[in-house]
């Protein structure tokens, strides 16, 4: 089963919190159970932040896909061409046509 961009990036969030969290009490010198507990404490929001800025992002990726998807599709009517209505002609029917003007002149 694939993963929503919700919850990859909730957990991505949450534990980069976590980690800053632990490094900035080490690097405050405090007690570890104090580190723990407020890196623990701090998990809990982030991850709802990250869930939520996950949630904007699924919607986004999806609304561009979904424009990608449109404007890729053939359309129903053809495009309207510039070409001659008669048809393909090869270069030696239009040279010979020029030169049949040319000379009525």
């Amino acid at each position: 089963m694939p993963r929503s961009l919700c919850t990859s990036f909730a957990a991505a969030f949450a534990l980069a919190s976590f980690l800053v969290c632990l490094l900035a009490g080490w690097v405050g010198e405090n007690h570890l159970a104090t580190i723990l507990e407020r890196s623990l404490l701090a998990l809990l929001p982030a991850f709802g932040v990250g869930w939520v800025v996950g949630y904007l992002l699924d919607g986004i990726l999806a609304r561009h896909a979904q424009d990608l998807r449109i404007a890729w599709e053939p359309s129903a009517v053809p495009p309207e061409s510039g070409l001659d209505s008669r048809g393909i002609e090869s270069d030696a029917e239009g040279v010979a046509a020029d030169q049949e003007a040319t000379a009525a002149v």
